[in-house]
């Protein structure tokens, strides 16, 4: 697992080669300080998880001006999404070969 949760700027080489063969990913993909959905987007092809899940996005209730999930998705392309308040994740029930979004909701 690993959690980029207050990244507001490309890894450097060094932190690309620590996030190797990372199965799930946390990290922000909504803007306002931290990575933009297209930062985020970037960061995911490099590290490549079978799972991600985008935190610091746009919810209901939150006033701060943040990028949407579904902005997020849209950047991504091909998003297979699963939302849901929360998540149980076995080695098996990894996804094999396409990348599962987990969009959180809040609690």
């Amino acid at each position: 697992i690993g959690f980029l949760g207050g990244l507001h700027r490309m890894l450097t080489e060094e932190e690309q080669g620590r996030l190797e063969n990372i199965d799930i990913l946390l990290l922000p993909v909504g803007g306002a300080g931290h990575l933009t959905a297209k930062q985020a987007v970037e960061t995911i092809q490099i590290v490549e998880p079978r799972i991600v899940i985008p935190l610091g996005h746009h919810v209901e209730g939150v006033k701060e001006k943040l990028g949407s999930a579904d902005a997020f998705c849209k950047e991504l392309g091909v998003c297979k999404r699963q939302d849901s308040n929360k998540l149980k994740i076995s080695k098996k029930d990894l996804p094999a070969e396409d990348l599962l979004v987990a969009v959180l909701e809040r609690a």
